[in-house]
């Protein structure tokens, strides 16, 4: 372990992924349920996740009817 990754007491300092609010724009933790700026509720799932699922169905679907289609 280098130094860089451990505080004075010895323990590994948790990293918090900062994100963006998806109404006003402003940065929350990810583990927040509420932004604490303008209310809104987080969302469930990650819109971001879901469009990159639709978009490998939807390749591999096109892929299908370009090779696999007889």
């Amino acid at each position: 372990m280098d130094k860089g990754s451990a505080d004075k007491g010895g323990q590994r300092k948790k990293k918090t992924k900062m994100l963006s609010c998806y109404k006003c724009g402003k940065p929350v933790t990810g583990m927040e349920e509420e932004c604490p700026h303008c209310g809104a509720k987080a969302p469930r799932i990650n819109p971001a996740v879901i469009l990159r699922i639709a978009f490998g169905v939807m390749l591999a679907v096109i892929l299908w009817l370009l090779f696999f289609r007889k």
